[in-house]
């Protein structure tokens, strides 16, 4: 029987023993967990774990009155030291690096603890018998029993030696810490090779389980101090998927939200985690994302929507798309990937304002006045339409550059494009081409009569007097028209004969709009 109540009976010299090994499992499920159960943690909790079924099984063999029943405990001890030079060696290579050249060697290692295992429970070869101490009972020690202690001893030189090694080779301050502690901590539990003492006459209380608690204590500290933890999809996904600078959402196959990252929901003006679990089509105006499916194919990639926050106003996002996929390759989901392009696009939008638009006065330049212009040409020959033409040219605005000068002349071309466009409908066109000349495109036109009414109340609103810092000026204009596609059908055409038409009506005009500064 392995435990009989009757004949145990803890001691100031066995309960601590006992204590110890149960408070060092402990402390390795602890480590274990804080570290997400990472590699590292894993080759810990094997190493402190059979440290603690050291302690415990020699602990209890302490306390029993009967040499069978400390025998017993002694081989169950023992099991712990079978496993602890492999455990320690695979904890320490994954501390100080380098376990991943050595699977072999590792693998050879649990082979020898498997066989050492055997050996303790069906031979005396490791365990002959027991003899009786002040301190309760105590384990002889066969040849393989001693050799294997040996192998032990060997197993932590050479992990000694190889950490002083990286020690010296490491230039990082953060390393080299890690490492001294491991240093530290082997040095403290070679000290526990005092409880092979006993076994070669000499009567000292085997005190080991204290610094090889320490030992376990001190290598567990320095995995939480510097955070060994394994990077792998199962630790680090969560962290990865809240530190993308896109939004990422996906959805199983129903289109309930799953997974929404940190990013999503800034995207959005959502707290933390409100998607989650909710419809796609209808969580926060989502339903743009159904859309996408509907017009594109899953997979896509960079298609931009119009994204809806949840304080109603709209950003533009590009969306990728593709499939989720479980381990037999069938669709489980759908990944979105979005990255807000806002700013771009209202950068490109502005560039190409600037592009097609005159700096002073904001209007349409030459470039968007003649793409219009072509666009209306072709409306008017499809539809049998008649469109507008006038060529503005101001009268006398030199002679304002001169007296004024610039700063007056660019003011008064800012209050007559003004006042072009306050005089116009909104579907006609005011463009500036060019110094001081203007156009206009008026749209579905009927007549010549029509025309002349809107060219009575440009030269109205044009003739207005203007206030500078330096006076008042009144700016008159010489306009000429023509009528498309009744007088041609040709941008060129036409505007060669609203230049002449200007002239002439500048000819008429001459003296009567002269400007007059006061």
């Amino acid at each position: 029987m392995l435990f009989n109540p009757v004949v145990v009976s803890f001691d100031l010299y066995s309960a601590p023993v006992v204590i110890v090994g149960v408070l060092t499992a402990l402390f390795a499920l602890f480590v274990a967990s804080r570290v997400h159960w990472s590699r590292t943690g894993a080759w810990y909790l094997a190493f402190a774990g059979s440290v603690g079924l050291y302690a415990i099984g020699v602990g209890i063999s302490y306390a029993v009155t009967t040499p069978e029943q400390a025998l017993l405990w002694d081989r169950v001890g023992h099991i712990g030291v079978s496993f602890m030079p492999w455990a320690f060696f695979g904890t320490s290579l994954s501390i100080l690096g380098g376990g991943d050249r050595r699977t072999r060697v590792r693998q050879a290692m649990f082979g020898i603890a498997l066989v050492h295992v055997v050996l303790v429970w069906t031979t005396d070869l490791i365990l002959v018998d027991n003899f009786r101490v002040r301190w309760g009972w105590f384990s002889e020690y066969g040849i393989v029993g001693i050799g294997f202690l040996l192998y032990f001893l060997g197993v932590l030189a050479f992990v000694l030696r190889l950490a002083i090694n990286r020690y010296r080779e490491s230039r990082q301050q953060l390393h080299r810490r890690r490492i001294t502690w491991q240093i530290v901590a082997i040095v403290c539990g070679i000290a526990a090779g005092v409880d092979v003492l006993p076994a070669l006459g000499i009567a000292v209380y085997p005190f080991g389980y204290i610094p090889i608690a320490v030992f376990v204590v001190l290598t567990g500290v320095a995995i939480l101090r510097y955070r060994m933890v394994d990077i792998t999809p199962a630790v680090a996904g969560s962290t990865i998927i809240n530190t993308l600078s896109s939004a990422l959402i996906a959805v199983d196959a129903g289109g309930i939200i799953r997974i929404a990252n940190t990013r999503a929901h800034d995207m959005l003006g959502l707290p933390e985690n409100a998607l989650i679990n909710r419809s796609v089509a209808v969580a926060y105006k989502e339903a743009a994302l159904v859309s996408l499916i509907e017009e594109n194919p899953v997979p896509f990639r960079d298609v931009e929507i119009a994204w809806t926050r949840n304080d109603e106003t709209d950003i533009v996002v590009s969306v990728s798309a593709s499939y989720l996929h479980d381990s037999r390759k069938q669709v489980v989901g759908i990944v979105y990937i979005a990255h807000d392009v806002s700013r771009r696009k209202r950068a490109e939008r502005e560039l190409e304002r600037l592009a097609m638009h005159d700096d002073l006065t904001g209007l349409p330049n030459r470039k968007l006045f003649f793409d219009r212009f072509e666009v209306m040409l072709r409306g008017a020959r499809r539809d049998g339409t008649i469109g507008g033409l006038l060529y503005i040219d101001l009268n006398g605005f030199k002679a304002i550059n001169d007296r004024c000068g610039h700063q007056a002349g660019d003011a008064v071309l800012r209050v007559t494009a003004q006042r072009l466009r306050s005089a116009m409908r909104e579907v006609d066109t005011v463009a500036r081409i060019g110094g001081d000349e203007f156009v206009v495109l008026c749209r579905e036109v009927s007549t010549t009569a029509d025309l002349d009414v809107v060219i009575s109340k440009l030269r109205e609103t044009l003739d207005a007097e203007i206030q500078l810092e330096q006076g008042t000026v009144h700016v008159g204009a010489s306009i000429g028209t023509a009528l498309f596609p009744a007088e041609g059908e040709d941008r060129d055409e036409l505007l060669s004969l609203t230049d002449r038409r200007m002239y002439r009506d500048k000819a008429r005009s001459s003296g009567s709009h002269e400007q007059k500064l006061r």
